[in-house]
């Protein structure tokens, strides 16, 4: 049988067909060979190095997410866990808040219990001091404060304000938290108004090297309690709180009323507790 005209391809074979264009030139050639001419390629180590770092890369990601989804803010979850740690403190005629922060104490002593030094103005250095905690009363001893006489209310943004407690008893106790940025979230956790472990939550406004100024709304009664970070730990003592009557926000209020609406609020860096508290022995703690 007479051989057929036909174009190889390796192993393949077609008919030749009759057409024009290039892809009829291309068609009638009488073979093609593709095993010539240069050749390149990749070493085989190239595409599984590749592979496995996207694979890392990947996993990595997938593992902030998680990191990202576990680490939100849950003010319900910072609240729960230092309302055991704040406690009711009163001396004299005053009554506030104060909090157990997890330091080191003097033999003899077991919670260090910190506070603003303003609620304790009737109260001097070795004075008992109430402190409640979990509806049961227990006795401390004011170790220091600072400023150490009385505080007037309109000085609170130029002193430390804050006092030392420590207790003969283990009470619950928070970790003090690392420096605040401004648009931190935080929970303020007092005793105002009658109010036991009330919360409030809002930003950091502003910071400065005492003092971090925030938006949760603050009343009497709150002074001495923890500003708290997203993970339940102690970033300053609540020292004070402004409100701001009505008219001064809108001067063409005509009626009269007394309404009055949160202003600045402030609480006292731990690192202020440096100055006095601290001045001594044993070392400063706070590095915030």
């Amino acid at each position: 049988m007479a051989k057929r005209p036909g174009v190889s391809f390796r192993s393949l074979r077609r008919r030749k067909r009759d057409t024009n264009g290039i892809w009829g030139h291309l068609a009638n050639e009488d073979s093609f060979n593709i095993g010539t001419g240069p050749r390149w390629g990749l070493p085989a180590w190239v595409l599984p190095t590749v592979a496995t770092g996207a694979l890392v890369t990947l996993i990595v990601l997938c593992f902030q997410v998680v990191d990202l989804v576990d680490n939100k803010f849950n003010p319900n979850d910072v609240v729960a866990k230092a309302r055991s740690a704040t406690f009711e403190v009163s001396c004299g005629g005053s009554t506030g808040t104060a909090v157990g922060i997890n330091v080191k104490v003097p033999d003899g002593y077991k919670t260090a219990v910190f506070s603003a030094a303003h609620i304790f103005d009737d109260c001097k250095p070795e004075d008992k001091i109430d402190v409640v905690s979990s509806g049961k009363t227990y006795t401390g001893v004011l170790f220091r404060k600072d400023p150490v006489g009385k505080v007037k209310e309109d000085e609170l943004d130029t002193v430390a304000d804050i006092a030392l407690i420590y207790m003969r008893v283990k009470l619950p106790t928070l970790e003090p938290a690392p420096a605040g940025r401004v648009g931190d979230w935080v929970v303020e956790l007092g005793n105002p108004l009658g109010e036991i472990n009330y919360a409030t939550f809002g930003i950091i406004s502003k910071i400065t090297d005492s003092e971090y100024y925030m938006d949760a709304p603050t009343n009497p009664g709150n002074s001495g309690g923890p500003l708290l970070d997203s993970e339940g730990r102690v970033l300053g003592i609540v020292s004070w709180g402004r409100l701001i009557d009505e008219e001064q926000i809108d001067p063409d209020n005509k009626y009269g009323g007394l309404d009055m609406v949160n202003g600045i609020s402030a609480a006292k860096r731990l690192s202020n507790a440096c100055a006095l508290i601290y001045s001594g022995s044993p070392k400063c703690p706070f590095d915030n």
